[in-house]
């Protein structure tokens, strides 16, 4: 036996800890995943969506599309077979545009009215049940947002705010993301745990030169423990002021490259509009071509052969009819295209 095998063996005799060797993780140590809905985000993050057995955060400022990109992942956990638990500490989720965007309403456990306490406690409780019968099938653990959650002593009505009790949101935290990601409990319990954050800004930070953005400190235990973390900015409002268009940027990533970035376009029905969103990729890439007022259709090198360009798309089409009719069919006919934009956003592609 060489000293790797002596030295195991006497670790689980005396310690009774089991070793694992490296080779027998997967890949990237994950081996389930959420789709975000979006083919250009998954592009981001390099993989099939969010891993499952991890912690994610995604992070922005109010009214950038947090919450919807947090549905959208409702209900592709739903489609894959996973249990959805949601936590909407601030009310957010409105059931009529929920199920609009393909969630099964009645399969989704909803709290509401939590203290920080209350939901790290509704998790734990979740990942000893899940880890007591075999962890049966995957969960989306969805806490929507971390930074509107209060802690018991910031609403009780004793509490004085003079006296104030600094950190105790990040010391909450802290402990038991210690034990859920140290200790390996969402991975044994096949738990997609996601976090949504606001940062917050300091005004000013005594330096008289305007804000100054901060990382708000509650939540820097979850950027420590997240291995995901996906950032939504630069929000613009659309032309026809029918939605958004916002930039999604993957800032921290331990499972596929990071610092990727990518834009969506999120409308006020429906959600993520995939469709527009991979045309204005393809277009750039050249796998569109356009000219004057209209589409010429698809390069003929992203085609099977003997497919006729015209039949999929022509310059007499129009741009709104191509977007909106010939697009979606390109994308349903031809999974091939769709793996190629997979590849330009998560940067195999140039």
């Amino acid at each position: 036996m060489s000293l790797a095998d002596d030295i195991a063996q006497c670790v689980q005799e005396k310690d009774k800890i089991a070793t694992r060797r490296l080779s027998e993780l997967p890949p990237c140590g994950v081996k389930e995943w959420v789709s975000t809905g979006s083919t250009l985000i998954d592009g981001v993050i390099g993989r099939p969506g969010v891993p499952v057995g991890r912690l994610t955060a995604i992070v922005g400022k109010p009214g950038f599309g947090k919450t919807t990109l947090t549905i959208h992942l409702m209900a592709n956990a739903q489609r894959m077979g996973a249990l959805v638990i949601a936590c909407d500490t601030e009310g957010k989720l409105a059931p009529n545009r929920v199920a609009e965007m393909g969630v099964d309403l009645n399969n989704v456990l909803l709290y509401q009215q939590l203290y920080l306490e209350q939901v790290f406690a509704l998790v734990h409780r979740v990942a000893d049940v899940a880890i007591g019968t075999g962890a049966p099938q995957p969960i989306l653990f969805v806490v929507d947002s971390h930074s509107g959650t209060p802690t018991k002593n910031e609403v009780d009505a004793e509490f004085d705010a003079d006296r104030g009790e600094v950190a105790s949101s990040a010391r909450i935290t802290s402990f038991n993301l210690r034990r859920l990601v140290g200790d390996g409990m969402i991975e044994k319990s096949r738990m997609a745990l996601i976090f949504v954050c606001q940062p917050k800004e300091n005004i000013g930070a005594g330096q008289g030169f305007g804000p100054v953005p901060e990382t708000y400190i509650a939540e820097r235990p979850i950027n420590f423990h997240s291995s995901l973390i996906l950032q939504v900015l630069g929000r613009s409002i659309l032309e026809e002021k029918d939605g958004i268009e916002v930039k999604v940027r993957c800032t921290k990533s331990q499972i596929g490259p990071p610092f990727g970035e990518c834009k969506v376009r999120i409308m006020n029905e429906g959600g993520i509009d995939e469709c527009t969103s991979l045309l204005e990729v393809a277009i750039e890439h050249g796998l569109v071509k356009t000219t004057g007022g209209g589409y010429y259709g698809l390069d003929s090198q992203v085609l099977p052969p003997g497919v006729d360009v015209s039949v999929v798309g022509t310059i007499a089409d129009g741009v709104l009819r191509f977007r909106k009719k010939n697009w979606k069919l390109i994308l349903d006919t031809f999974p091939t295209l769709r793996r190629e934009l997979f590849g330009y956003c998560s940067g195999r592609l140039k």
